[in-house]
């Protein structure tokens, strides 16, 4: 497998998007910093990103962001093993062990640098190839319909292949169209389908959802 990861004039990793319909646009995946908090805030509290965020505070606010730099900086150590190892895959024994919010690689970026989405890349409770790791996404809404939310799952597979990792998981609710039709769309099946409490904060109840799975020997649909 091709690395996919590659590295700006200044030396940082990135990840660029292929969009085959905006072939001009410079979408790229790179490390988070502590001054996008603003940004992050924004994203996560525009409609059609705070609608689907289970587990996040809403309205997510400045003392929410702030709790996530400890996060940022828990991910130098994989960051300087990618850059490191470049083009090889560096040593997930690095990558951060808890279940963080953020992924080290995760922090998606129009032409200005402006956040305008995530994507987490989240592992099982040790690193290491054997276990399934979760994708998840966030797009800003006035960025949607662009092919974007594809193309980083598009990503998803190909770093998972790149990092000798061989399940991926994703998780969305039954009525959450759009993310269904893209991991079906990217070799995503369901594996099952289940009801899940929802927190109070969000309306509490029961909600249908899915879990989807992917196997990376499998082939690009």
């Amino acid at each position: 497998m091709s690395c996919p990861v590659k590295k700006s004039d200044k030396g940082e990793p990135y990840i660029p998007l292929i969009l085959p319909s905006h072939p001009d646009d410079d979408i790229r995946l790179t490390p988070w910093k502590e001054d996008d908090l603003d940004d992050i805030i924004e994203l996560f509290n525009l409609p059609n990103v705070e609608k689907w965020g289970r587990s996040r505070p809403s309205p997510f606010t400045q003392s929410h962001a702030a709790e996530l730099i400890p996060e940022i900086q828990s991910h130098l150590p994989f960051l300087l093993s990618l850059v490191s190892s470049h083009p090889n895959p560096p040593d997930l024994s690095t990558y951060p062990k808890q279940r963080v919010r953020l992924s080290p690689l995760g922090a998606l970026r129009d032409t200005h640098g402006k956040i305008i989405g995530t994507l987490g890349f989240k592992t099982p409770s040790e690193p290491g190839s054997g276990g399934e790791w979760e994708v998840t996404y966030n797009l800003h809404d006035g960025y949607a319909g662009r092919g974007i939310g594809g193309a980083m799952v598009r990503v998803a597979v190909q770093w998972g292949r790149w990092l000798r990792i061989r399940r991926l998981i994703a998780h969305t609710e039954a009525d959450n169209f759009a993310s269904n039709r893209v991991l079906s769309k990217n070799g995503f099946f369901i594996r099952s389908e289940r009801a899940v409490e929802w927190p109070e904060h969000r309306g509490g109840g029961r909600r249908d959802t899915y879990e989807w799975y992917r196997a990376l020997d499998n082939p690009d649909p």
